[in-house]
């Protein structure tokens, strides 16, 4: 941490949760029948910073709406059948 911005990043791609599981695209399983999104659509992420002051405050701090979210990332797919870096 230094003082002024600072920023926490995150890559996320849709592993188990909605990518591909097994025989799911034989299968069409998911919410959807097309072997997708057995779990869920959206990969989400929440995280907390915890800071610890020298004078033994702490702070903190919570994902919220105000944190911002970029576009598609550079892992695409990343489910245990298949798996793509763009």
């Amino acid at each position: 941490m230094k003082q002024g911005a600072n920023a926490i990043g995150a890559w996320l791609a849709d592993g188990w949760y909605s990518g591909y599981i097994g025989f799911g695209l034989l299968t069409g399983i998911g919410v959807e029948h097309i072997g997708r999104y057995t779990y869920g659509k959206t990969p989400a992420v929440m995280t907390q910073l915890e800071i610890e002051y020298s004078d033994g405050s702490h702070e903190v701090i919570g994902t919220d709406a105000s944190w911002k979210v970029t576009g598609a990332g550079p892992i695409q797919e990343a489910d245990f059948s298949d798996g793509r870096k763009l």
